[in-house]
Formats: structure tokens, C-alpha cells, sequence
């Protein structure tokens, strides 16, 4: 039998480069980027992008301050049309080896191009920025992504003292970001464990006449919840009124979730009658939760309960919801029960 063999094409060596970039096996890669070439296989802004990440971290690891993976840039520009990615890819490597002002130079250079940085490009640049302590230039950059309508993200926060520094010199020039910005923020220092700090800045915001918004109450109130601070977050979810705001179906369903991890069954369903009194309609993910929390609580008939309410709503059942009654039919337990679960019109099913 005869062996065949395959050459590889740009696909398989720029999968077989990004692995070893990964790998921070940066010799091999380099030997494997010669051997396209010697093969006359042109390299793709792909595998140009995995050398010179890999070839700027190489650097940084071995206490180097010059990039090699300029010396690839350059071959770059001469042989493919670079990309936003690839761009990306360099101004990353210059912050991490400190060379924050060629970054900074390089994404003038591409924004006079006409090519537009995403948050991506951004957040590298501000993270090298901040780490060299140049505070103006945060600023700078931070207020013209958020001109050009790219909104950060938690990645743009992930530095939480960072975080912090930025937004306190922009308060000191009166400069404030919109309200989905903050409302990440918050969720960025929950998420680093900084819970009280997060309600710091809330209560700062509000001092300074801030027009708050659900969104960013409800974003600290879920912040509060998945940390379990649950009574903090009850109590924020109670003074609503008190900061001129409504709650709206995702924040009920922010504290429902909430009550039920918790264990608090009664209260979470209570919000569920609340929602109804008040005029609130819940949805699919308001009775998913609930339902989750009552099975794991062994409570089914209050889940039947909550499926015919879902039955009668016309609400169509989702994913999650299929999940929850698949492991209400697969166990034994509950077997009793299979023949009180409601039947959802197909008809209805189709026009949602």
C-alpha cells in the first residue's frame, strides 16, 4: 500500500505556528515561518500576527527591549495588506516590552490611514499607557474610543487599580463617561472581588448629581448578588424609588436569580407576584429561574405551577427551560408528576 503524502498549505502551517506561539516555543515557530517561505507558501496576516505576538512576548520573557518582531512588521508590509488584527497584534507586543510610544505612533499612523482601531486595539494601548503612568494619554485615548463609539469592556477595566486612577482624574476634569461605560466598571470591580468599592462609585456618582440609570443600578445590584451580598443588594433594589428609578424585568429577574442561589424561595416567588401586581410581565428567563431554584429544592409541583403560568402567558420555552423538564422527566422522582405538565400550542410556538 502506498503512502501518500499531503503538502501542507497556509492553513496548516499557520495553525501549526499559532500552537507554537502559544506554547512559547518561539524557535520552532520561526524555523516553521522560514520554511513557508523557503516553499514558496506566502504567509497570511494570520500567521504574520501569531509571530509577532509571539516574537514581542518572547522578547518581554527574555528582559529584551528591542522587538524582533518589528523586523517581521516590516516583511509584512511588503508582502500582504496588514489588518486591524495585525495592527492590533504590534501595538500589543510594543506596550508589553514598554515601548508604549511606538504604539502610541503606530495607531496615528493607522487611524491616518483611514483604518478605525476597535476596543481591542484600544484597551492594549491604555493598559501599556497605564502601566507607564502616562495619565494624560489615558485619558486621551480612553475619551477618543468613547468619540469613535467603541464601548470598553471588561477587558478595558480588568486592571481594577487602573480602573480606578483613570476614572478619578477624569472626574477632577469633569469629563464623565455615559452611563453603559460605569455600568461595566461596576461590574468589572465586582467581578475583581472590589464589591464595596463598587458601591463607592455608585454612591459618588450620585453625589456628584449623576443622572443614574436602571442599567447601572441594576448592574451593581447583580454585582452584589453574585457575590453574595445579598442583603446589600435587596437593599438597593428597596430605595429604587428613593434614586428616582422603576425597576424594570431584568432587574426583578437580577434579584430573583438571586434569592433563588440563595436558597430563598418564598421571596423570589413574592417578586414574581410583585412583578405581576405592578404591571411588570415577566418573561421566559423569570420563570426559568424560578424553576431552577424550585427543582433544586425539590419543590415540582410549584414548578408545574410555573409551567402552566408560562402555558397560559403564552411564553414560549427556550433551551433552559427544556433543560429543567428533561431532569424533571429523567428522574424517578418525579414521575408522578409528568402527567400534570402542560402541553405549549405549536401554532404558538411558530409565531413567537
Amino acid at each position: 500500500m502506498k503512502r501518500r503524502v499531503i503538502d501542507p498549505n497556509v492553513v496548516v502551517y499557520t495553525s501549526l505556528i499559532h500552537g507554537l506561539c502559544r506554547a512559547s516555543n518561539m524557535d520552532e515557530a520561526k524555523a516553521l515561518f522560514t520554511k513557508m517561505g523557503d516553499r514558496c507558501i506566502k504567509p497570511n496576516t494570520v500567521a504574520y500576527g501569531n509571530m509577532i505576538n509571539g516574537l514581542c512576548k518572547d522578547g518581554l520573557v527574555r528582559g529584551k527591549r528591542t522587538i524582533r518582531g518589528n523586523e517581521v512588521f516590516g516583511n509584512c508590509l511588503k508582502c500582504v495588506r496588514p489588518d486591524i488584527v495585525l495592527y492590533g497584534s504590534i501595538i500589543d507586543g510594543l506596550c508589553k516590552v514598554g515601548l508604549v510610544d511606538k504604539a502610541k505612533e503606530l495607531l496615528l499612523e493607522i487611524t491616518a490611514k483611514g483604518i478605525d482601531p476597535d476596543v481591542v486595539v484600544y484597551t492594549s494601548l491604555i493598559h501599556g499607557l497605564c502601566d507607564a503612568g502616562n495619565w494624560e494619554d489615558v485619558k486621551r485615548f480612553f475619551i477618543q474610543m468613547l468619540d469613535q463609539g467603541r464601548q470598553p469592556d471588561v477587558v478595558t477595566f480588568s486592571v481594577v487599580g487602573h480602573a480606578r486612577k483613570l476614572f478619578g482624574e477624569m472626574q477632577h476634569d469633569n469629563v464623565f463617561p455615559n452611563p453603559c461605560t460605569y455600568n461595566i466598571l461596576i461590574d468589572g470591580l465586582c467581578k475583581n472581588g472590589c464589591v464595596f468599592e463598587a458601591v463607592d462609585l455608585f454612591h459618588n456618582l450620585k453625589n456628584c448629581k449623576f443622572d443614574l440609570s436602571i442599567e447601572i443600578v441594576g448592574g451593581l445590584i447583580n454585582g452584589l448578588c453574585k457575590t453574595k451580598k445579598l442583603q446589600i443588594a435587596w437593599n438597593f433594589f428597596q430605595r429604587l424609588p428613593h434614586f428616582g428609578l422603576l425597576p424594570n424585568v431584568v432587574t426583578y429577574n437580577i434579584m430573583i436569580n438571586g434569592f433563588c442561589r440563595e436558597g430563598h424561595l418564598e421571596k423570589a416567588n413574592d417578586l414574581l407576584l410583585e412583578m405581576e401586581e405592578k404591571g411588570y410581565a415577566p418573561n421566559v428567563i423569570t420563570y426559568n429561574l424560578l424553576m431552577c431554584g424550585f427543582f433544586q429544592n425539590d419543590k415540582t409541583p410549584t414548578m408545574v405551577e410555573l409551567l402552566h403560568k408560562m402555558a397560559e402567558r403564552n411564553l414560549k420555552p427556550d433551551t433552559s427551560t427544556s433543560i429543567v423538564v428533561d431532569l424533571l422527566i429523567k428522574d424517578g422522582k418525579y414521575c408522578e408528576n409528568l402527567d400534570l405538565l402542560p402541553s405549549f400550542s405549536i401554532q404558538d410556538e411558530r409565531e413567537s
